[in-house]
This record gives C-alpha cells, sequence and structure tokens, in this order.
C-alpha cells in the first residue's frame, strides 16, 4: 500500500548495514529500470516472487550482451561479482529478493556505468 505512489519500493529484512547478507525485498512498477552497474567484489542474487523482470547483462560499452527474464519459469538469476547488469519489469507490478554479501559500503560497493 505504501508504493501505489513509486515506482520502486523497498524492505531491507537485515537488521543493518554491516550485516554479513543483506536480503531485501523489492517492489517495481511496470517500465521501472534500474541504472546499468556492477559489484566489483561482491555476487547478487536476484529471486523473483511476483510478475516478470529482465535482467540484462552489459558490458562496459553499455552493449547488452544477454537478457534473463525472470517469472514463474525463471525464479532466480546470479550476478557474478563485477557484472555489469540492470532489471527492468515488464509486468504490471514486480516483487523480488535480492540478496548480496554485506557490509554495505556506498562508495565501493556500486560502480555505475
Amino acid at each position: 500500500k505504501k508504493s501505489v505512489n513509486k515506482h520502486i519500493s523497498r524492505i531491507c529484512l537485515h537488521s543493518k548495514k554491516s550485516d554479513k547478507i543483506h536480503l531485501m525485498i523489492i517492489f517495481q512498477k511496470k517500465g521501472y529500470s534500474h541504472p546499468i552497474k556492477k559489484h566489483p567484489l561482491k555476487t547478487k542474487y536476484y529471486f523473483s516472487i511476483l510478475g516478470s523482470q529482465v535482467i540484462k547483462i552489459a558490458n562496459k560499452k553499455n552493449k547488452i550482451l544477454k537478457n534473463v527474464k525472470l517469472n514463474k519459469g525463471i525464479l532466480m538469476c546470479k550476478i557474478p561479482k563485477n557484472t555489469w547488469h540492470s532489471n527492468q519489469t515488464i509486468s504490471n507490478n514486480s516483487i523480488h529478493l535480492e540478496v548480496i554479501e554485506g557490509p554495505f559500503n556506498r562508495k565501493k560497493d556500486s560502480i555505475y556505468l
């Protein structure tokens, strides 16, 4: 209900930024696309809960190398460390679980293209 007027909302299931594993339930509306980024030192997992998303794997020149569609047929996608990626909701709404190693450091953990 709190997400009705937002394109994205996040509920963190971990207690603090210093936790060793970060779990987040993320709601996104149709058309929401996160900018391309990479996590140089951490592997990330997407688990589909509701709706459909496309996980885009790219190179450093912003060329899409692979699209992985998350839905009822494919529920999980692993993003190896140092991999350029983004996600886009293609159904009306989507909910996914994101899992990544902690602790979180804004300056070191996410590099945007």
